[in-house]
């Protein structure tokens, strides 16, 4: 996914109320990249979002920039700082560096 050309329309598609399944399906996208990228440009939405994400903001910070706060830690100590699973910070680790290179 493009991240810069789908900023608004992300942010369009939740504003009108269009749940995550619904978007990622719309956007042709995993629901987890859909989740990563409301969390990173601040929008909430009324679903219950994944662990990881919602851990990372008791960190006060949204999950990508727990990722750069945090770069120097191995995704096993990261998993143990947000309560998941190693493969599952791999996962949405992979989305962040997809996002960061564009």
């Amino acid at each position: 996914m493009l991240f810069k050309k789908t900023r608004r329309m992300l942010e369009k598609m939740a504003a009108e109320g269009r749940g995550v399944s619904d978007i990622a399906a719309a956007l042709d996208t995993a629901e987890r990249e859909i989740f990563f990228h409301l969390d990173l440009i601040d929008v909430h939405v009324d679903e219950i979002v994944p662990v990881i994400i919602a851990n990372a903001r008791k960190f006060g910070t949204s999950l990508a920039d727990y990722f750069r706060k945090n770069a120097g830690k191995s995704f096993q100590d990261m998993a143990k700082d947000l309560g998941v699973a190693h493969s599952t910070v791999e996962q949405y680790y992979q989305i962040f560096t997809k996002t960061v290179g564009e």
